[in-house]
């Protein structure tokens, strides 16, 4: 409970960090959709046009997950997540070896690979040579450029094994239709949810109407410890009562 609800995120500031969705109203009354109506990814185009003018943030990070091969086995799969390279920077996490993506990396295919700590642990048995290893994802060359800090996790990603910069995207996902990059942003200060909202809604809604596609905005800290707060609150209650009941 102190690790996970009171002590909230690792990061600076983490009350300026919010996840930002594609919301579709006209989805709120179809059995099926209804559930994530509010949820959605946004676009490459949407990514580009708010890294490239938007002004209430001081930071934008994106990433998407994906199961691959790993080696030349066609049945080991592993957990890789791209992410662009304002990730990182926007937190702040620093590498606990090398470093992590740069800004050219979003743009341009690239054989960088950046491995969990657990996986320089378990997969390459702490060498301390690990940076400008070789491994192979999907039957492709990657080289090893650093490594992340130990423990690290971001929102609803399970711990990655394996990072790939966001430019390794296929250009055929590059449309507006496509909605894959799950977002966070982190507000300048003094900014409102309502203005970083009205800002980025230009960018996030793209070609389509307002009643088909709007912005909504989320707590990153809530987002990431909300559906862990109330079990975690429970077991503490019951941790004291069974204490209770020991010592009366």
């Amino acid at each position: 409970l102190d690790t996970v609800v009171l002590r909230g995120l690792p990061w600076s500031e983490p009350d300026r960090l919010y996840n930002v969705y594609v919301a579709r109203p006209h989805w709120q009354t179809d059995p099926v959709l209804s559930a994530n109506w509010n949820r959605g990814g946004l676009s490459w185009t949407s990514f580009r046009d708010i890294q490239a003018k938007a002004t209430t943030i001081d930071g934008f990070g994106v990433w998407r997950s994906d199961n691959q091969t790993l080696g030349g086995s066609q049945t080991e799969l592993v957990h890789v997540v791209l992410v662009n390279a304002g990730l990182f920077p926007m937190l702040p996490v620093v590498p606990a070896q090398g470093r992590f993506f740069t800004a050219e990396e979003d743009e341009a295919v690239s054989d960088s690979v950046v491995v969990s700590h657990e996986t320089w642990v378990s997969r390459f048995g702490r060498r301390p040579d690990i940076l400008d290893q070789r491994v192979t994802l999907n039957e492709r060359p990657f080289r090893i450029v650093g490594v992340l800090p130990p423990g690290f996790r971001f929102g609803a990603v399970a711990r990655p094994e394996f990072l790939r910069p966001l430019g390794l995207t296929p250009i055929s996902q590059r449309t507006e239709g496509n909605h894959f990059l799950q977002a966070v942003v982190r507000l300048k200060a003094g900014v409102t949810v309502d203005a970083a909202t009205r800002d980025l809604e230009p960018w996030v809604r793209g070609s389509e109407a307002p009643d088909r596609k709007q912005t909504t905005m989320a707590g990153h800290l809530e987002q990431q410890v909300g559906s862990s707060r109330r079990p975690l609150v429970t077991l503490l209650v019951a941790a004291m009562l069974l204490l209770l009941i020991a010592t009366s």
